[in-house]
């Protein structure tokens, strides 16, 4: 919803969906937020779906890609309030000029420890090899 907002308001010329899916899923993340948009009024030839990545490094990646081949030079994320500062970090890293709208939220205590502690790490040794550190 918040996405479609920005789009409406001119910050940005399309929406890019990002995400696969998981074991048992029967659409990708990407997939399911087009259908969600296009059933909302969301402008379907200006919803891109992008379903390559398990996490937001890889989906982050590639949308930079895509996002590199029709000339995209800056990009709006949109993301929980508490996911803000490694999306664009991420982002950074991944060759993305990036600013973040978050859709707002009150996150719980674990939530922030998680990204607090993802951040950290993430800062330090990078967000890739961060994702290929984890189980």
């Amino acid at each position: 919803d918040h996405a479609l907002e920005l789009y409406r308001d001119g910050v940005a010329p399309r929406i890019v969906l990002t995400g696969g899916k998981r074991s048992g899923d029967r659409f990708t993340e990407a997939y399911s937020g087009y259908r969600y948009l296009a059933g909302h009024g969301g402008p379907r030839d200006d919803l891109v779906v992008v379903t390559d990545g398990s996490s937001t490094w890889d989906s982050l990646r590639a949308a930079e890609r895509v996002l590199g081949r029709d000339g995209a030079e800056q990009v709006t994320l949109v993301s929980d309030s508490y996911h803000s500062f490694r999306v664009r970090a991420i982002a950074e890293e991944v060759g993305l000029d990036a600013g973040v709208s978050p859709t707002g939220g009150s996150p719980s205590v674990a939530e922030l420890l998680r990204e607090t502690g993802l951040v950290a790490v993430g800062r330090i040794i990078g967000f890739g090899r961060l994702l290929r550190l984890s189980p």
